[in-house]
């Protein structure tokens, strides 16, 4: 990767991110509030560890209408789950119906009380104190043992960096090489989208040990400008230095 285009793609990316609310992403229950408490904390959690595979505010959504309507917004919000639900009755077809966690997959409707109940055991229940005074590296290393097979670790990213956001821990972090992510990146440096190890090795040679920082522009600019159908090349600010952005590659490449 040329050390040139890398220069100018990320002074490019820089000045984007100085461009109000371009680089602004509301987290719930976070975004704004000064002391969160257990039980924001843990709607957070839950919302954040179903955003896999839906659109992250219809995850956000589910997760309030669940805690909100069907539990009555608890305080102990994972206690709450591994208490009402043996693991038997939880993992059924008729509760992950029932509670519309995720739609598309039950195994992600299960994994919620997997890792509610580590949660639970390890945190007494209160997500706070898995980050709380934490090093972001550290927090990134707990969610990783929740669960049967950890939280994953886009999601983990994810969750990390909005921590960073709201201010809940300090430090920095990696982008979640999402779709859009990878969409953005793989087309500005080799013509067309990436798998997320590439997207992330890109992140790193752009900004050693601290993509997060470009996330939310390149988050939104995969879907608005760098959409996956009829990008708008023309108004795109990376288009000077898009391997993508060239006639030729479009040709080659109309829909990646």
């Amino acid at each position: 990767m040329k050390g040139k285009k890398l220069d100018r793609v990320r002074d490019a990316l820089l000045k984007k991110c100085e461009e109000p609310g371009t680089n602004a992403t509301c987290w719930p229950w976070l975004t704004g509030v000064n002391k969160v408490s257990k039980r924001q904390a843990n709607k957070f959690m839950l919302g954040a560890i179903i955003d896999y595979q839906v659109p992250a505010d219809q995850a956000w959504e589910s997760a309030r209408c669940f805690a909100e309507g069907a539990l009555d917004d608890p305080d102990d919000l994972w206690r709450e789950i591994v208490e009402r639900w043996t693991e038997t009755q939880w993992n059924s077809h008729r509760t992950w119906k029932e509670c519309a966690l995720h739609r598309r997959f039950p195994a992600s409707h299960r994994r919620v009380r997997e890792i509610g109940l580590d949660i639970l055991r390890q945190y007494d229940s209160d997500a706070r104190l898995i980050w709380r005074g934490q090093h972001p590296h550290e927090v990134f290393c707990r969610l990783d043992r929740l669960g049967k097979s950890g939280v994953g670790p886009q999601l983990s990213r994810m969750i990390v960096g909005a921590l960073i956001d709201s201010g809940q821990i300090a430090g920095s972090g990696q982008f979640k090489a999402d779709t859009h992510v990878r969409r953005v990146l793989g087309r500005v440096f080799d013509g067309g989208k990436v798998s997320e190890s590439r997207a992330l090795q890109i992140g790193e040679n752009l900004f050693p040990g601290n993509s997060w920082q470009i996330d939310g522009v390149l988050y939104f600019h995969g879907k608005g400008a760098c959409a996956h159908t009829n990008p708008d090349c023309g108004n795109c600010f990376l288009t000077p230095f898009c391997a993508y952005g060239s006639a030729g590659a479009r040709d080659a490449h109309p829909a990646q």
